[in-house]
């Protein structure tokens, strides 16, 4: 593992000039940083209680559950797996059963200045030159090593995934992925 991503961090591209660690900043939402690896109870208090559905197990395993805005403009939904956490900020779909919660605001789907709706020049501008990209889907992906004490090293993935629809961001997916 530590050999792939050491061979595909030579070939991806600097994050607009500045150090991939910078890519951190998608990973805020709510209050909530994915490096802290946030609880679904914690995600509870403050968007309130919601399912959590559960699928796979062992290296496929991932639990989900999503929040609707107030005014049925905007969905959250945060995930996890045995390796990485994330999050989509999307529109609401026709068959959307996540829970209403008055605390997702458009202030915090914002998600440091990405926000539903904005153009796709906006949005590589405020993201960066993509890693990939096609009409409708843009994606960005930033490594970089984490050291802590003692020299134990980790490497950290970020993967923003973005979705277009007429030119104007219809989903982003933010993926963390930290493993030693």
């Amino acid at each position: 593992m530590k050999a792939l991503v050491f061979l595909l961090s030579l070939s991806l591209p600097a994050f607009a000039g500045a150090p991939p660690q910078k890519a951190e900043r998608f990973t805020h939402i709510a209050g909530f940083n994915l490096a802290d690896l946030p609880s679904f109870e914690a995600l509870a208090r403050v968007f309130g209680k919601s399912p959590v559905t559960e699928t796979g197990d062992a290296g496929g395993y991932e639990a989900r559950t999503c929040y609707k805005s107030a005014d049925d403009v905007r969905v959250v939904e945060f995930f996890h797996g045995e390796v990485h956490w994330g999050f989509t900020v999307r529109s609401p779909a026709a068959d959307s059963k996540c829970t209403d919660s008055a605390a997702l605001t458009a202030a915090v789907a914002n998600v440091a200045g990405v926000s539903l709706g904005m153009k796709r020049k906006d949005y590589e501008s405020t993201v960066g030159p993509p890693t990939k990209s096609t009409d409708q889907r843009v994606e960005h992906e930033f490594q970089y090593v984490h050291y802590l004490r003692d020299q134990e090293r980790w490497d950290v993935i970020i993967t923003l995934e973005a979705l277009f629809q007429k030119g104007h961001l219809e989903s982003f997916t933010v993926t963390r992925v930290e493993t030693n």
